[in-house]
């Protein structure tokens, strides 16, 4: 067969290879246009709140109930609202939440969340359990689970109302989070803040080294007489509270200081050093001071004051077993 006639012959076959690729994408794309489109209708939205409701209908505490989904799934996703219930009926009510994410990052194996804002959270009860819980399976192999690379960039609750039977007396709050990564460190500012008490808030300023594991933090509260602390621990007769926590260093070696007043009950001051390593290693060394009420005259005078000394240390070893010295 002559030359001419051969390319002739592999000319058309090879166009219909290109034409059979060319309609095999466009079909792909169709596809993937037709499913992202049905998404977005309020039949598919209906139904994926019916499926939630469904799915988490004999989980016992945590039942779901979404109502009017929106948004431009699943890059982002808009609740009007959010109920939780369980045996005893309803325990926790979402209103207005508001959230999006980065989908591409998951091909690098992270969750990218951008926002993660509330209009208004509502607690009215701890749930009650409806069975025993199934014993987590023990391994050997860590004493630690991996845990999912998740970044959560800002975090909003304008409003978290606790009701008396959660914290003691009815509280409102408000809580903001902001996160970013720069330098190749993740830095998170965020905020805790009592509505009806300015004073009243819990403050972190951390940040943490993707390559060296370093940790810096800095956390302060202060709630006064009455506040969720002391509620949440049924101390109605505390005074104010304050707390300041800081800790700096890699997590092989952590050093810090903590600093605890409770209004008539006592304060201390404690240095720590912590190493998380495959030997996990933790030593105190500081002083607890009790309030006089706590310690009868007659006692304290027997021990020669109410100021201790702590001095301690915690191994815990791969093996897991525990080994404490004071």
């Amino acid at each position: 067969m002559p030359e001419n006639e051969t390319k002739k012959s592999k000319r058309p076959l090879g166009i219909a290879l290109l034409r059979w690729l060319l309609f095999s994408f466009c079909g792909f794309i169709l596809f993937v246009a037709l499913v992202w489109g049905g998404l977005q209708t309020r039949w598919a939205k209906d139904l994926l709140a019916g499926f939630i409701e469904k799915v988490t209908a004999d989980t016992g505490d945590y039942r779901v109930k979404v109502q009017e989904i929106d948004g431009l799934l699943p890059f982002s996703l808009f609740a009007k609202k959010v109920v939780l219930s369980g045996a005893d009926g309803e325990w926790l009510v979402a209103q207005g939440i508001d959230f999006s994410w980065k989908i591409s990052s998951l091909l690098a194996g992270v969750i990218d969340v951008q926002w993660f804002r509330m209009e208004r959270v509502a607690i009215t009860r701890i749930p009650a359990s409806d069975g025993k819980k199934p014993e987590p399976e023990s391994s050997e192999k860590s004493a630690f689970p991996s845990l999912p690379r998740i970044v959560l960039q800002e975090m909003i609750i304008k409003r978290i109302e606790l009701s008396k039977e959660v914290a003691g007396s009815p509280m409102v709050y408000s809580l903001r989070m902001e996160a970013e990564t720069e330098d190749g460190q993740v830095k998170v500012d965020a905020a805790l803040q009592n509505l009806d008490h300015a004073d009243d808030a819990l403050r972190l300023k951390a940040s943490y080294g993707l390559e060296n594991e370093a940790i810096s933090a800095e956390l302060t509260y202060f709630e006064s007489r009455g506040g969720l602390v002391a509620g949440l621990m049924e101390l109605a007769d505390a005074g104010e509270i304050q707390l300041t926590l800081k800790a700096d260093g890699p997590l092989s070696d952590l050093k810090g200081k903590l600093n605890l007043e409770v209004g008539r009950y006592g304060k201390t001051d404690l240095d720590f050093h912590v190493g998380l390593k495959e030997t996990i290693t933790a030593a105190l060394n500081g002083r607890i001071q009790p309030d006089n009420r706590i310690v009868p005259e007659d006692v304290a005078e027997a021990l020669g004051g109410v100021d201790f000394a702590v001095h301690g240390r915690a191994v815990l070893s791969p093996s897991r077993v525990l080994q404490l010295s004071a």
